[in-house]
């Protein structure tokens, strides 16, 4: 059960929904990197463990892979924490624990607040984004596999999760600082 969009959850008549645990809040976001980070994976490996393509046609199918591969790590996330948290207040993580994203009044978050949410997640990777021709061009010259640099692309999102997962600690409504852009808080529902 999602909280509606124009009033408060109906089986919390109060505004002031109890806020999700910490325990609860790291369960969804461990389970959501395990979503999001399966298909990210699966494209590395699989161009980590394949040969360099001889025709033309296994060239170009490595190519596409390598670029799916890079634009994944930015897909994925924006499916699982903005798309699914602004049509039902949840990602898959949060769905299994029975907690949600609600914003001021206990309403289901809009569209800018769960973009917001998602672009504060995801602001290290928006200058990578602009890499991405560059690599293209360069794997096609160079023949090389995307795998390891699908990998950096990564790592510096992983250390701006660290940041503001820990910005959560010591805050009275426990915002990490994307819910506090966003105006948003993580509260149980049953």
């Amino acid at each position: 059960m999602t909280p509606e969009r124009s009033r408060p959850d109906s089986q919390h008549p109060s505004p002031e929904l109890p806020l999700a645990t910490l325990r609860q809040r790291l369960l969804a976001h461990v389970i959501d990197c395990v979503v999001v980070g399966v298909p990210v994976v699966a494209f590395t490996l699989a161009l980590l463990l394949s040969d360099s393509p001889s025709s033309q046609a296994g060239r170009l199918l490595h190519y596409v892979f390598g670029f799916v591969g890079l634009v994944m790590p930015f897909v994925a996330p924006a499916v699982n924490d903005w798309i699914l948290v602004e049509r039902g207040g949840q990602s898959v993580g949060k769905a299994l624990l029975h907690i949600a994203v609600v914003g001021p009044g206990a309403k289901r978050p809009d569209a800018r607040q769960a973009w917001r949410r998602w672009a504060a997640k995801s602001a290290p990777l928006v200058p990578l984004l602009f890499l991405i021709p560059f690599w293209v061009l360069w794997s096609a010259a160079h023949a090389h596999v995307a795998g390891p640099r699908s990998a950096l692309l990564v790592s510096p999102l992983a250390a701006w999760l660290i940041v503001d997962a820990l910005s959560i600690l010591g805050h009275p409504r426990r915002q990490t600082l994307h819910d506090r852009w966003a105006q948003t808080s993580v509260v149980q529902v049953h």
